[in-house]
């Protein structure tokens, strides 16, 4: 079996590559790099980029909101706006919320599309948010 070491970012979150013996995991194919991007753009707080005082999501200030359907749809909207935003790419298919009343922890699973020129490809992220 040949071993690809082709490498196209850094994945997010950091984390050292054991099996190869480099500093930090590296992405290898275009799907890792939508993934992880979009695991750093949605843990990643508007404003916090000076340039780009847009990118990134709002998700952090729904961590103390009251935990129910509405305060839900208004994050599943807010993610899907900004990630479409950033990402032509993708087309969000669902985004499911389970928020933790005890924890301020938001368990987020993004269920999403990719296109490239020859292929869509259906994925998804699972990420957890404390406060």
């Amino acid at each position: 079996m040949a071993v690809n070491n082709r490498t196209i970012s850094i994945n997010f979150p950091f984390r050292d590559d054991t099996v190869s013996g480099k500093l930090l995991k590296m992405n290898t194919t275009s799907l890792d790099d939508i993934r992880s991007s979009l695991y750093f753009f949605v843990t990643t707080r508007k404003g916090e980029r000076w340039y780009d005082p847009d990118f990134g999501t709002r998700l952090y200030e729904f961590l103390f909101e009251k935990n129910d359907e509405i305060v839900a749809s208004e994050i599943k909207e807010s993610l899907k706006t900004d990630i479409e935003k950033y990402f032509k790419t993708l087309l969000i298919e669902d985004i499911t919320i389970d928020q933790s009343q005890n924890t301020n922890t938001l368990n987020i699973n993004i269920d999403f599309l990719y296109t490239n020129l020859y292929t869509t490809v259906a994925d998804n992220i699972t990420l957890s948010v404390t406060g």
